[in-house]
């Protein structure tokens, strides 16, 4: 997701003391030095499965509920300019804390380029990003990293024309990405994008040169590398496309290390319309226990699709087309927006309804052999309060659904 919405990312390969080499050598000496180091860095290395042993359906189980760091190593212009402040250990240990042990980390990366020809990251932000992921690694968490919109150079360029241009800045990112973060465990994932916008079979086949770009870039550096799980988006992350068009990349290590993923937010008057449209309404009430509500000045404003049978359904599909194919999956993303209303039982039931909505796409995912990720910017876990709830029909819905019907609490 790239809106800015109100419900609601370095074990370095090579250590070398060359301080005293630094000291003598001549100005050439230490380009030549620098440029071997780099060198160097760049060389596929060995295969090593220690601390990977679990695969992709083992790994999505381990995941058991997900929490998106939204709008912050996404935020174009920097990590607070979208209203966020800066990440803590202890706001990943706070949000552990609640329930969560896996954390999905937009990531922005276009910006943070020392070159638009070559590509180049810069050292700050890559170990920035480090820093974060560290967050969650260490505390025993697992975090997903991933190239988010980053205004957009793959996400709405996924046509023939700008194929082989972004196939080459696609290898590039992820071969500096893989190289930089490849001795971290299984509680690292990598995931290619997150909402390409496609929408037909010849994007989709352009998109899948972009996906088989990824998972090369990232085999190829080697190491823990060879055999990290891989997560891969669907069309516009929308599960009807997802059905109908996904093609997975070929993986090199063999079967069971790939994971695919989709986004929720149907119906979109509920989940994130801002006003009504000549087309529709927005709705307020989502549920069939809800329906009653909308009448008077409120006719119209009920969910009358969508619902319950709705989300089964389209889980029900991706169980089909995926996880009993051998693919297991994540819901990136997923949240509904707070309206605010005069009318106390108003209020009451549009919050109930939301409760509800959470529960209800966390749990039909779960059956679905998908690990549930909420979409949060900082209007449910308060990141300026120590990750207080401060929305708890979306947090305890979420928590109600991931555990199958029951509170962890």
């Amino acid at each position: 997701m790239k809106r800015k919405i109100l419900c609601g990312i370095i074990p370095v390969f090579l250590m070398l003391s060359c301080a005293k080499i630094h000291e003598t050598a001549s100005p050439s000496n230490k380009a030549a030095i620098g440029s071997k180091l780099a060198s160097t860095r760049q060389q596929q290395i060995p295969p090593d499965m220690s601390g990977m042993s679990s695969n992709a359906f083992q790994l999505v189980s381990k995941m058991h509920v997900g929490w998106n760091l939204g709008n912050t190593l996404e935020a174009i212009g920097g990590e607070t300019y979208w209203g966020n402040p800066l990440t803590t250990e202890a706001m990943i240990r706070a949000v552990k804390s609640a329930g969560i042990n896996a954390v999905r980390l937009p990531c922005s990366w276009n910006q943070y380029l020392e070159d638009q020809t070559t590509y180049k990251i810069k050292e700050s932000w890559l170990a920035r990003v480090k820093e974060v992921v560290d967050y969650c690694v260490n505390n025993d968490m697992y975090a997903i990293l991933n190239i988010h919109w980053d205004e957009g150079w793959l996400e709405k360029n996924c046509t023939p024309e700008m194929q082989e241009s972004v196939n080459k800045k696609q290898k590039a990112l992820w071969e500096q990405i893989a190289i930089y973060f490849r001795d971290y465990d299984e509680h690292l994932l990598f995931a290619s994008s997150n909402e390409p916008d496609v929408k037909n079979s010849q994007e989709m086949a352009v998109l899948h040169s972009y996906y088989q770009t990824f998972v090369d870039a990232v085999r190829n550096s080697g190491g823990r590398n060879t055999y990290r799980n891989l997560i891969v988006q669907g069309p516009a992350t929308n599960i009807d496309l997802s059905d109908e068009l996904m093609t997975l990349p070929h993986d090199p290590t063999g079967a069971g290390r790939m994971i695919m993923e989709v986004h929720y937010y149907a119906p979109y008057n509920f989940c994130l319309m801002p006003k009504d449209e000549d087309w529709g309404k927005m709705f307020y009430f989502w549920g069939e226990e809800f329906k009653n509500y909308a009448v008077g000045e409120y006719e119209g404003r009920w969910a009358n699709w969508g619902g319950e049978d709705y989300v089964r359904e389209q889980f029900s599909k991706m169980k089909r087309r995926f996880t009993d194919q051998g693919i297991p999956g994540i819901v990136g993303e997923f949240c509904s927006v707070r309206r605010t209303f005069s009318d106390p039982t108003i209020q009451k039931a549009h919050d109930e309804s939301r409760n509800r909505f959470h529960a209800c796409v966390a749990q039909e995912a779960k059956n679905a052999g998908f690990t549930p990720f909420l979409w949060d910017v900082g209007g449910v876990l308060d990141r300026r309060n120590n990750m207080a709830v401060i929305d708890p029909y979306i947090f305890y819905g979420l928590m109600w659904g991931a555990n199958m019907g029951k509170y962890p609490f």
